[in-house]
């Protein structure tokens, strides 16, 4: 059976994230009044630190931010695609980063930031 959306929103819009608070207790993307995305091309910590309100009232009240661990990889990550200088046009050799660990430290977290 095909997946089916229960909801579609159509006020939705990628150029301006600070529309998107269908549920404020994630804390993502605060409304900000500067344009930040480009500055985060190469630093994925930065782009998490700002995109969710770390420490305020919601689901992210009891976090000042990604675990150590997580800052470290988005770090490398930042560090590989710098390295790369991906334009956005010209293809560049893949990033691969694995991380090994136990249940429930944040590493299907992470892969959500950096698809964000």
């Amino acid at each position: 059976m095909p997946f089916r959306a229960s909801r579609v929103r159509s006020d939705l819009s990628v150029s301006n994230p600070g529309t998107i608070r269908d549920n404020d207790s994630l804390g993502l993307f605060p409304s900000r009044d500067d344009a930040a995305g480009s500055s985060f091309y190469a630093s994925p910590a930065d782009f998490v630190r700002y995109a969710f309100s770390w420490g305020q009232p919601g689901l992210l009240s009891r976090h000042e931010g990604p675990d150590a661990w997580q800052l470290e990889f988005l770090a490398d990550l930042g560090a590989a695609v710098k390295a790369r200088k991906f334009d956005g046009h010209t293809p560049v050799d893949p990033i691969r980063m694995a991380v090994a660990s136990g249940h429930g430290i944040g590493k299907s977290t992470m892969s959500s930031w950096i698809t964000l």
